[in-house]
């Protein structure tokens, strides 16, 4: 599970290198500077910070504009997949890296790996790629720096 963790924190550092946030307009660009810290966390995701790192990504869904907000719904429903296969094998962020994964029945590890792949697939991916263009031509933020 530790190992899924940090695949999952490289995952997400696709969107969340967030430097700063300036030349854009609007409560997304704020979100996104807001959310700074959390996103900056994100690149070392433990079980301790997933949870603000998910959690701040379910605000960027919900703040997105239209242009992005398939693409940031996307994400998070991916994001929410991942917690619910979580939950439902009785396990959450904050003790993931605790879980001895031979414990799991196979069922649950089957869900939390289907889960889990679908944070890194095609239709993630091309999400991820779209929020980091919108980011970068209507906040002034280069995600892939």
């Amino acid at each position: 599970m530790k190992k899924s963790l940090s695949l999952a924190a490289t995952v997400l550092v696709g969107v969340t290198t967030l430097s700063a946030c300036g030349g854009g307009s609007g409560d997304y660009c704020g979100d996104l500077e807001s959310l700074q810290d959390d996103f900056a966390s994100a690149s070392e995701l433990t079980s301790e910070t997933a949870e603000e790192v998910f959690a701040a990504f379910g605000q960027l869904a919900e703040s997105a504009p239209d242009e992005v907000a398939d693409d940031w719904e996307t994400v998070d429903s991916n994001l929410e997949g991942f917690q619910s296969a979580l939950e439902d094998a009785g396990l959450d962020l904050a003790n993931l890296e605790d879980i001895d994964p031979t414990t799991l029945d196979e069922d649950a590890t089957a869900a939390i790996q289907e889960a889990y792949a679908n944070l890194a697939n095609e239709d993630s991916q091309a999400a991820f790629t779209a929020i980091e263009e919108h980011a970068l031509d209507e906040c002034d933020v280069d995600l892939s720096e």
